[in-house]
């Protein structure tokens, strides 16, 4: 397994992420790592406000669930590529749902990764920094080795 070396320098000044999550208690422990790692993340209960969100901020990264209050994520990710709000942006799907419907669905709408949870922690992380870092502008995360 790699072991990952945080930079204190660096944390929260890499490429940004939105993660979209209902699950508070895996949201937040995503989050603590996310930002130890050296990315600049933020984080959304819900895909209500993703567009405002986006509109202001660009992201490198989208993490979005497929079980969200309201819309279900691909719907998400359909209506983001739709307004033209995630066209420079890489997208991951971090979900406990697996079908091969919804790899298909999101495989259409252009999604970079599709992920199953449980999953490999640092194999993760380390795909995250890689997409992160194909991204115009984006700064660079903290090293993975």
């Amino acid at each position: 397994m790699m072991a990952l070396h945080v930079d204190a320098q660096t944390a929260g000044s890499g490429p940004t992420i939105l993660l979209i999550e209902d699950d508070v208690t895996f949201a937040s422990y995503l989050l603590e790592r996310l930002r130890q790692l050296g990315f600049d993340a933020e984080w959304l209960k819900d895909g209500a406000r993703a567009k405002t969100q986006l509109q202001g901020r660009p992201a490198d990264l989208l993490v979005v669930d497929l079980a969200l209050p309201g819309a279900d994520g691909l719907t998400l990710i359909s209506e983001l590529r739709q307004a033209r709000l995630i066209e420079d942006t890489a997208v991951v799907v971090l979900t406990g749902r697996f079908s091969a419907a919804d790899v298909d669905r999101a495989t259409q709408l252009g999604v970079d990764e599709y992920v199953s949870k449980p999953f490999n922690e640092a194999v993760v992380f380390e795909r995250l920094a890689t997409l992160a870092q194909r991204r115009p502008n984006a700064a660079a995360p903290t090293r993975f080795s």
